[in-house]
């Protein structure tokens, strides 16, 4: 069986790979293959099960946010999120008159988010940012400190939302952007149903054709 020598990393050259014509564009991309790969070896072995997520998330938290945000790979998404709320918000515009409530779940770095508050009026709209993890929860309320009608909460999406804050049905809009995947399913469905208004909207966003890449 052939070992992983990580030190073979040390003959990659980054800035080469993203010199190339089909790589161009990609470069929040490489910087995340090449920062996991330096990190495969212990990976593989065990050695730090929360060893990627240190490494992605805690190491360098921008970029990530860069990836969410910003990168090729989630551009057509969240372009296409972006027209899907458009269209939702005129629906439920001409059908309703108060306030509008809205719950991002598991929103993480807030990529998403970013390209989605635009859309709303600030004027007439609650935007509850929510997360399990409270460092991503104290890092959006920096990213978003200027956002007056948003709020944040803690939310395990495995649990009641009833039990975490979230009223029965006083919820218009539910965004769950590549999360329901990592919750249980059903009854994660099952709470977003209880807490939603007659009449509201889960939008669901979830990758179903990953690139092998992803699985590094």
């Amino acid at each position: 069986m052939a070992r992983w020598e990580p030190s073979k990393l040390e003959k990659l050259d980054p800035a080469a790979l993203r010199a190339k014509p089909e790589l161009a564009g990609y470069s929040v991309e490489l910087q995340i293959i090449e920062r996991v790969a330096r990190q495969f070896s212990a990976v593989l072995q065990q050695q730090t099960p929360s060893l990627i997520l240190k490494t992605l998330f805690v190491d360098d938290p921008a970029l990530m946010r860069a990836w969410y945000a910003q990168s090729t790979t989630f551009g057509f998404v969240n372009a296409a999120s972006k027209a899907c709320l458009r269209s939702v918000l005129r629906q439920l515009k001409r059908s309703r008159a108060s306030p509008l409530r809205v719950l991002e779940l598991g929103a993480g770095t807030g990529g998403l988010t970013e390209h989605l508050l635009d859309e709303f009026d600030g004027a007439a709209t609650q935007y509850i940012f929510s997360d399990v993890s409270q460092s991503f929860l104290s890092q959006a309320q920096k990213t978003f400190s200027t956002c007056s009608f948003m709020t944040f909460a803690k939310i395990d999406a495995d649990r009641p939302f009833t039990e975490q804050g979230i009223a029965a049905g006083s919820v218009d809009i539910v965004i769950a952007s590549n999360m329901l995947h990592d919750t249980r399913l059903p009854n994660t469905l099952l709470q977003t149903r209880n807490v939603l208004r007659p009449g509201g909207v889960l939008l669901a966003i979830e990758l179903t054709r990953p690139t092998p890449w992803w699985h590094m």
